[in-house]
C-alpha cells in the first residue's frame, strides 16, 4: 500500500523521528506524505489510552488526509479515540473550550458556538446583532472582525455599548470561533492543569506546513 511513495516521501513516512519540519511547495505531495506517515504510525500504534493527533489548518486538508487513509492506505475512517484527525480549531473546541469554557465565561452550562461556520446569529438590537462581527485580540481588547459592519464614528462613540453587549452574550453561554480561541488561551493561562491530560494522551502529533 506504500508502493506509490517517492524516496523522499518514504523518508518522511518511515525514517524520520522526533520533531521535524517538511519544507516543500504547494502541490508537491505533502498531504499525501502526512497521510502515509499517519497510516504507518496508526498501524503500529501500541498504546490503547494514548494516541496520535493529526492537525491541519483547513477542513480541506484533513478531509483529504482522511480520504487518502481510506482509499490509498486501507485505514478505516474516521479514526477512533484516542487518536484525533481534524483542524486546530476543532481540537481547541472539542478538548478545551466546549468542556471548560464555562469556567471563565460565567455561564452554568456547556457553551454554544455561533456564527460562521457553526450557524447563524440574530440579536435583539443592533449591538447584539454585531456579536459575531466582534472579538478580542490577544490583549483582550474588543476589535471588529469586519470593519465595514459598523460605521467608524458609531464604533468609536459606542464602543462601550458593543463591549457590554458582547460580554453579556458571552455570560449567557455563546461564543464565536474567534472568541473560543481567545477564551481557550485564557483558560489555559488560568487553569494550566486542563492541558495535562491532553498532553499525556497525545503521544505524537503530525502537522503539515506549506513553504514556497
Amino acid at each position: 500500500m506504500f508502493e506509490s511513495l517517492s524516496p523522499t516521501q518514504r523518508t518522511i513516512a518511515f525514517e524520520r523521528t522526533g520533531k521535524f519540519v517538511v519544507r516543500a511547495c504547494p502541490g508537491s505531495g505533502k498531504t499525501y506524505s502526512v497521510a502515509a506517515r499517519l497510516a504507518r504510525c496508526y498501524q503500529r500504534w501500541p498504546h490503547r489510552s494514548q494516541g496520535i493527533a493529526a492537525i491541519s489548518f483547513t477542513n480541506v486538508a484533513w478531509h483529504e488526509i482522511e480520504n487518502y487513509l481510506l482509499n490509498d492506505f486501507g485505514i478505516r475512517t474516521p479514526i477512533a479515540y484516542p487518536h484525533f484527525l481534524g483542524t486546530i480549531d476543532s481540537f481547541i473546541d472539542r478538548f478545551i473550550f466546549l468542556p471548560f469554557g464555562h469556567l471563565i465565561m460565567g455561564c452554568t452550562a456547556r457553551p454554544s458556538l455561533v456564527g460562521p461556520p457553526h450557524g447563524s446569529w440574530r440579536g435583539r438590537n443592533f449591538y447584539e446583532a454585531q456579536f459575531t462581527n466582534l472579538t478580542f485580540d490577544a490583549q483582550g481588547t474588543l476589535v471588529l472582525r469586519a470593519k465595514r459592519a459598523v460605521d467608524k464614528n458609531m464604533w468609536e462613540e459606542h464602543r462601550h455599548d458593543f463591549l457590554r453587549a458582547k460580554k453579556a452574550i458571552i455570560r449567557a453561554g455563546f461564543a464565536t470561533q474567534d472568541d473560543a480561541e481567545f477564551l481557550a488561551m485564557r483558560l489555559l493561562d488560568k487553569y494550566p492543569l486542563i492541558a495535562r491530560p491532553h498532553a499525556k494522551r497525545v503521544r505524537r502529533n503530525v502537522r503539515q506546513i506549506n513553504v514556497c
